[in-house]
Formats: C-alpha cells, structure tokens, sequence
C-alpha cells in the first residue's frame, strides 16, 4: 500500500507537528476557559496532556479502521468526535476527581463546572480542527 499513513517517516512527522501545533493552539483556550477552580498549573498540563493522550489515536490507531486517504470525511467526523469525548474523560479522570470538597462538606465542583470544561475541551478541539483544515487546504494549493 502507498498510503503515508503507513510510512514511519510520515507517522513520527505527523506525530510531531500535530502535537505540537494542536497545542499551541488548544492551550490559550484551556488557559482562558477552564473553571477557575483549576490552578493555572492544572490549566497548562491540562494543554500538554490531553493531546498527548489523544494524538496517537488519530494519527496510527484509526488511519488502519478507516483510511482517510478513501473515506477522509468519515475519518474526520469519526476522530473528531471521539477525540472529545476522550479528553473530557481523561480530564475528569485526572483533575476533576482530585478536587477536594469544601470545608463545609459541600461539593466543590458542580455540574456548572463540569458543563464548563467539558465545553471548554470541545471548543479547544473544534478551534484546533478548523486551523488545522485551513492549514491543510492552503498547503495542499501549494
């Protein structure tokens, strides 16, 4: 097969770049949205993580379910849908279950909240898919 989603080459380069630019772009938007009961550290490595929690998925698990280069929209609404939904439970997993109640017994992180950061990853996500799309279509002009 001829496909680059194949070549090792074409798979650590996209590992690379789309590591890097999905967080240059999705961490402003972690940074500026999530509730602000998470720390500013909490906010950065959340910028850091997720993507690198998801990225691989994208690019090596799911080019061999579908493969983009013969159904790249099914390939796009699929990753784009579970990637998400992936980094809102690995978020939840890994800093919404560390929060501490109040003082006063009640819950600290409300079902407000969660809406929150949840929308807020979906937003970041969506943001990083649109730029990513231009960029795409751009450079494929060249």
């Amino acid at each position: 097969m001829n496909s680059p989603w194949y070549d090792p080459g074409f798979i650590v380069f996209a590992l690379i770049t789309g590591y890097t630019l999905g967080v240059i772009l999705e961490t402003p938007v972690l940074m500026a949205g999530l509730s602000a009961c998470h720390s500013f550290k909490s906010r950065l490595k959340a910028g850091l993580l997720l993507t690198a929690c998801t990225y691989p998925f994208v690019i090596i698990v799911m080019p061999r379910l579908i493969n983009p280069d013969l159904h790249n929209t099914l390939y796009l609404a699929v990753t784009e849908t579970l990637v998400p939904i992936a980094e809102c439970a690995i978020f939840w997993m890994i800093f919404h279950r560390r929060l501490q109640p109040n003082p006063n017994g009640t819950a600290m992180l409300s079902r407000d909240v969660m809406t929150r950061d949840f929308a807020v990853i979906i937003a970041a996500n969506l943001f990083s898919f649109g730029v990513g799309e231009i960029l795409s279509f751009y450079i494929s002009k060249l």
